[in-house]
């Protein structure tokens, strides 16, 4: 982008002068997709959202207002996982905006990979995270430095992948696990208002510092109460873990050797969806992309990497009772076992 007698625009403090909307995931590589974005531009209005219902609202408010996108020089989408489908919808509403900004969408799902245009400033890059894409991108794109966000991008990578090779990141991600509980939007703020400046493990505070203490005797209060229900002879186990704590119990089931698991598949019962997470010992697995072609037969709509998924169970409403819920859910969650064991034959003991 150029000023407008065509020269090339100075960067002002180090960023990129333009006025962006930036719309990222509510997670923590979300929000450090969001920390690397307000890195770069000197303007920049970000909104936070899940995917699914969080999508759909933020897509029915521009639809309202589309002329308001024109707003914005440029409009830059990162770690939101969206089929060809729901794109196609967005496209839809640049379209009804006549918007004539730059448009970019950074991803690394496996939902996403159909999109992949580098033409169109598209990418969907799934060995990265979106975080570490996003700060990619942004560097040699508009010849910024970000490289005070190095650490924090680190962590969120282990994270978000699901790799685990440092404690620091998951102790990262209970610091945002806790700004969450006050609310979504202010908790994601809170956090990139608080990072914006890079994150380092050694200068945490005493707040950061309880709130890990905290979280790790709840997690073991709920590991002590843990009921893993096997599947059929299978190296699957079912689980109703509330979501706060589903990354840290599954990784800890799938290391436990005496349980024998490699696949963790678990159903939220205050919500309509659920979680799916393998070990690296299953051979060739790939959660993200098996659950994209088998979820539609099942009556979910799912999507995520290779060891790590999430899934909506489509007949299930928020208001339903728990028991109707669970009846509902049970016999997809067999079904969806069933077939990842037909899939992938190291899953049978």
């Amino acid at each position: 982008m150029l000023n407008e007698d065509g020269t090339a625009r100075d960067l002002i403090d180090g960023k990129y002068p333009a006025k962006v909307l930036n719309a990222s995931h509510c997670d923590l590589d979300g929000v450090s997709s969001a920390i690397a974005v307000k890195n770069t531009f000197t303007d920049v209005t970000v909104t936070h959202m899940g995917y699914g219902y969080g999508i759909s609202k933020f897509f029915k408010g521009l639809k309202e207002f589309p002329y308001k996108l024109n707003d914005y020089e440029i409009i830059i989408m990162t770690d939101l996982s969206m089929d060809v489908k729901l794109f196609s919808e967005f496209m839809q509403i640049l379209g009804m905006a006549q918007y004539q900004g730059r448009f970019i969408f950074l991803d690394h799902h496996e939902t996403s990979k159909p999109l992949h245009d580098p033409k169109n400033n598209i990418y969907v890059a799934t060995e990265e995270c979106g975080a570490s894409l996003t700060k990619v991108y942004l560097e040699n794109t508009f010849n910024v430095n970000l490289s005070h966000l190095d650490e924090l991008i680190k962590y969120t990578k282990d994270y978000d992948l699901w790799v685990h090779k440092y404690k620091q990141s998951k102790h990262l991600n209970y610091i945002l696990d806790k700004y969450l509980s006050g609310g979504v939007n202010s908790g994601c703020e809170r956090f990139v208002n608080n990072y914006i400046d890079g994150f380092s493990y050694k200068n945490i505070g005493d707040i950061e510092k309880q709130i890990i203490i905290d979280k790790l005797e709840s997690n073991k209060k709920i590991w002590d109460e843990l009921e893993i229900i096997p599947y059929d002879n299978s190296k699957i186990g079912f689980t109703m873990i509330d979501g706060s704590f589903m990354n840290d119990i599954s990784d800890k089931i799938l290391k436990d050797k005496k349980l024998d698991i490699d696949v963790v598949i678990n159903f939220y019962p205050n919500k309509v969806g659920g979680s799916i997470r393998a070990s690296g010992n299953v051979k060739g697995i790939n959660l993200g992309k098996f659950l994209g072609i088998i979820g539609s037969d099942l009556g979910i709509s799912a999507g995520g990497h290779k060891l790590a998924a999430g899934f909506k169970v489509l007949a299930l409403e928020y208001n339903m009772p728990v028991d109707k819920k669970i009846e509902i859910t049970q016999p997809i969650m067999e079904n969806l076992a069933k077939y990842l064991v037909k899939t992938y034959p190291d899953l049978n003991k």
